[in-house]
């Protein structure tokens, strides 16, 4: 009787020792999945991964990232409708993200063909852009950075709405650049 449970008892702890490490080793294979390594393909992309708090793992962004102004500093890539495969390879990233429409179908492709993980986001509506908040978020590893920025924004989209309720309506015309003159819609 006494060799049955201290038979059973040390299977019983090896038992537990594979289950712990094999949680333990599946932890690590899951934090290893969690991007470490970005590339942003567009000024869209890059700002959504600092709001939603990972601006520390951008190692790559385009020529045309300006915000915040952390985002100046980091190393570009090249153009967002033309980036340098070399260079963005060069990074070793664990993930691109680009924008649907533009980023070239042909560059993404071949990112891929390179063993490069890459996801495209759409922006082409405002339900979209909060859709890819969410998106972007998951894919990072923190699906609550994504429900709050969406949070955060619906509620500032909401107070504007309040605000100019009241006003008449007007046209308007939103340029976002100026040379070249560049309007939304």
């Amino acid at each position: 009787m006494i060799c049955r449970s201290r038979f059973f008892a040390l299977g019983f702890f090896l038992g537990t020792l594979i289950f712990v490490f094999g949680l333990a080793s599946s932890g690590n294979a899951a934090s290893e999945s969690i991007p470490r390594r970005i590339v942003s393909l567009a000024p869209s992309v890059t700002e959504t991964v600092f709001a939603l708090g990972f601006g520390n793992r951008l190692v790559g962004v385009t020529s045309h990232c300006d915000y915040p102004a952390e985002a100046k500093r980091l190393p570009k890539i090249g153009d967002f409708m033309s980036p340098s495969l070399e260079v963005i390879a060069a990074k070793q990233p664990d993930l691109v993200i680009g924008v649907t429409g533009a980023t070239d179908p042909a560059r993404a492709r071949e990112i891929e063909r390179l063993g490069i993980k890459i996801t495209l986001v759409s922006v082409s509506s405002v339900s979209e852009i909060l859709s890819s908040f969410k998106r972007i978020a998951a894919l990072l590893g923190d699906p609550d950075a994504g429900a709050t920025l969406v949070e955060k924004i619906t509620a500032q989209f909401d107070r504007v709405k309040k605000r100019v309720a009241p006003a008449p309506r007007r046209l308007t015309l939103l340029a976002v650049g100026r040379r070249p003159l560049v309007a939304v819609g």
